[in-house]
């Protein structure tokens, strides 16, 4: 079974102090997310912070199978599609977006962000998408 996949995002208490400001913030970090990872850019965990990456490329099998040759995590739309926020774990400060355990698309993110893709966990092949780094909160006023 697939561990659920979710972040807690540090943001501003001063932006976030009602249930409506914290739901419009995260509204906000799931848009952002979804831009930056179809534009092949991801983000890694780096000490309390995360740091941006380029998505590694695809296997030439699977540029073959699917007919593509850059990275595209919306290939259907689907999975990114399907990022929610979590109200009842976000509190003044923090915002929690992810996917709900035990579902399709869930399993489907967690192949991405371990890069496991239905076998062992391979972090060379990971798209880390989840997260953001403190100057992408600083772009949404977060």
């Amino acid at each position: 079974m697939a561990e659920t996949q979710q972040v807690t995002i540090q943001v501003s208490e001063d932006v976030s102090s009602t249930p409506a400001d914290r739901a419009a913030i995260a509204a906000q970090i799931i848009e952002f997310i979804r831009q930056r990872s179809e534009s092949g850019i991801g983000v890694r965990r780096r000490g309390k912070g995360f740091q941006n990456y380029e998505f590694p490329q695809y296997s030439k099998e699977y540029e073959e199978f699917k007919g593509q040759d850059n990275v595209d995590l919306v290939l259907s739309d689907e999975m990114l599609a399907s990022i929610q926020y979590f109200a009842s774990k976000s509190r003044r400060g923090e915002i929690t977006v992810g996917f709900k355990g035990g579902t399709k698309v869930n399993a489907k993110a967690e192949g991405n962000q371990i890069g496991s893709y239905g076998k062992a966990p391979n972090p060379k092949k990971a798209r880390r998408f989840l997260g953001m780094t403190k100057s992408e909160l600083e772009l949404i006023g977060a």
